[in-house]
């Protein structure tokens, strides 16, 4: 017999002792030099995804888009970096060349030049960062560089990615492609069903950031759009039949905005993993006492959208709001500045979150809600202790 406490409940494998080695966030203020180093994640290696967005400050910080980098489209030491805006349809670099978007990613951290939307003199800014597989070839796998996508263990399914970025232990991966205009089959290089998708097409403007997850709808056809909308789910063919994503392959649909003839695309993936990340829904109480989500780790990032209602994207982190309750709000549909407003509270709990608030954007009555939740800390560690609550 054992005792009853939190080392014999636990999992026999356990979480991830330390998520931020793969996932963290940081906050710093701008700079208007030539070049402005960003350093403090826990990682030990460079990120692979990283997320910026101003906060506030006195240069037009609700007029900056978020900007999204990755080591696959050139984040790796390249002259120029490939951004993607989470709050647009635009295409990759906003109609600008690449060698104006200076950023590069660095041992735990990041450089800017001032040609980007994360160097503004006065203004504050925060940036998620993810680790997946490294930059060391054109397909990665778990710090391995491959020179070709069958080398990476990437050959199932009837489109040949053209880059890829994959951490299988922390279940994450970015994956690159040249469209075909038709149905056809991605793979996305995980050990399991992604949890989440997202996909954008690199080269159209008119484009949407499409979101997909296995439990929005059981069949698949059915979307969330990330880019400057805050519609609720919707009908969509963008994927292709009602087991679209699998253990190996995303299916595609005929469709530009997911597969757009001779288009560069883009695909993250994530699938939940215990103590690192968790995607899920939850039903909202329409109470200033709303719900408690258990999650089994502490968040460090928390992105909540409403699934029914004309809701924004929004997003909470551990290092804007050191302390309950956690009001400072952005919007990754939006330009907006950092918000506190009231009625759109979280607590960050040491196993889960719980809303406070009855605004519409994360707790109407009887509505669906969405999220996506990474750790800061497992609620057990490995010898069965409990994460501190903030």
């Amino acid at each position: 017999f054992s005792p009853i406490n939190s080392a014999s409940i636990r999992a026999a494998s356990g979480p991830i002792a330390n998520p931020t080695q793969y996932v963290d966030v940081i906050t710093y203020s701008g700079s208007s030099s030539s070049s402005n180093f960003v350093t403090g994640l826990n990682f030990n290696s460079k990120p692979d995804f990283v997320w910026i967005k101003s906060r506030s400050g006195n240069s037009s910080p609700g007029t900056q888009n978020h900007y999204l980098v990755d080591s696959v489209r050139g984040a790796n030491g390249a002259s120029g970096t490939a951004k993607l805006y989470s709050n647009s349809q635009s295409d990759e670099n906003g109609g600008q060349s690449a060698t104006t978007n200076g950023v590069r990613f660095i041992l735990n951290g990041f450089e800017l030049t001032t040609d980007n939307d994360g160097t503004n003199d006065d203004n504050e800014y925060v940036a998620w960062c993810w680790k997946a597989g490294g930059d060391k070839g054109t397909f990665n796998r778990d710090g391995v560089g491959y020179a070709s996508a069958a080398a990476a263990g990437l050959s199932a399914g009837t489109i040949t990615p053209t880059g890829a970025s994959i951490g299988t232990k922390q279940g994450f991966s970015i994956i690159t492609w040249t469209g075909t205009g038709s149905a056809g089959d991605v793979p996305h290089g995980l050990t399991q069903d992604p949890d989440v998708i997202m996909i954008k097409n690199r080269e159209n403007s008119s484009s949407d950031w499409y979101v997909f997850g296995k439990f929005i709808d059981d069949t698949f056809d059915r979307r969330l759009t990330l880019n400057g909308s805050t519609n609720a789910q919707s009908s969509s063919s963008a994927l292709n039949g009602t087991s679209a994503i699998s253990s190996t392959i995303v299916k595609l649909g005929a469709n530009e905005g997911t597969n757009g003839s001779t288009d560069d695309m883009l695909m993250y993936a994530w699938h939940s993993v215990p103590g690192v990340q968790k995607f899920g829904t939850y039903i909202g109480n329409g109470s200033s006492d709303g719900p408690v989500i258990k999650l089994g780790f502490r968040p460090a990032l928390l992105i909540v959208k409403s699934m029914d209602a004309s809701e924004p994207w929004a997003m909470y982190d551990n290092a804007r709001r050191t302390f309950n309750p956690n009001s400072k709000g952005l919007y990754a549909n939006e330009l907006n500045a950092e918000n506190d407003a009231s009625g759109r509270y979280k607590d960050f709990t040491n196993d889960g979150f719980k809303v406070r608030g009855d605004s519409g954007e994360q707790n109407s009555a009887d509505k669906q809600y969405f999220y996506m939740a990474w750790a800061e800390a497992p609620a057990f560690n490995l010898y069965g202790a409990q994460s501190n609550a903030r």
